[in-house]
């Protein structure tokens, strides 16, 4: 659901021909008085199994959710969404503002009316291997488990390849970075065969 009321300028609208200008000193509160009644006739609108998405910037996100929160109630919430919709543009200061958020709701919170996007493995070429189990789990493609983002100690520890060897997150020449999983979810991955280990070179060093 996007409410609309913003004039041409980008200024709120608390109904469609009275502007909400920042120097109202009721700003937060003439919008909030608009949007809950709104909110209350969506979700009386949504089926049992529906869910809705409330587009909105940061300037109201805050309050907004603890209105959802009180008309669709806390076990309601799905999740909130930030989403990318512009480049380098500011407020009237140095910090530039990128991303909106999209606050989604359920009517009646389950788990079979989230679905996954499905992925078609016969036709992505990505997904090249394949279980060799007499139960099989469907094709598969491999990722490398050294994750490049920001540091974790928590998740740079020692992992013991089938060889022997001992190894740690990184480049292989000293540079740390932090592994993708954490030391509880490896195990668990080895145990049931969620982990290849595969020889490398760079820079002709076997690692």
């Amino acid at each position: 659901m996007e409410s609309g009321n913003y004039d041409e300028e980008g200024n709120q609208l608390v109904d469609n021909l009275v502007k909400n200008t920042e120097s109202n000193g009721r700003f937060h509160t003439d919008w909030l008085n608009m949007i809950y009644p709104r909110l209350k006739l969506a979700k009386d609108l949504l089926s049992d199994d529906g869910v809705i998405f409330v587009s909105l910037d940061d300037s109201e996100i805050y309050n907004c959710k603890k209105i959802c929160d009180d008309v669709f109630g806390e076990n309601n919430f799905v999740c909130t969404f930030i989403r990318k919709n512009k480049a380098g543009s500011g407020h009237g200061c140095k910090i530039a503002i990128e991303f909106d958020y999209v606050i989604c709701y359920s009517k009646i919170f389950n788990t079979d009316n989230i679905n996954q996007e499905p992925v078609d493995t016969e036709a992505d070429s990505k997904y090249r291997f394949e279980d060799s189990f007499v139960v099989k789990r469907g094709k598969y493609y491999l990722r490398d488990l050294d994750y490049k983002g920001s540091y974790s100690e928590k998740m740079d520890y020692p992992i013991t390849a089938p060889d022997g060897t001992i190894i740690y997150s990184g480049d292989g020449f000293g540079k740390p970075n932090t592994w993708r999983w954490s030391k509880e979810k490896f195990e668990w991955g080895l145990k049931n065969d969620f982990i290849v280990f595969k020889k490398i070179r760079i820079n002709g060093k076997s690692i």
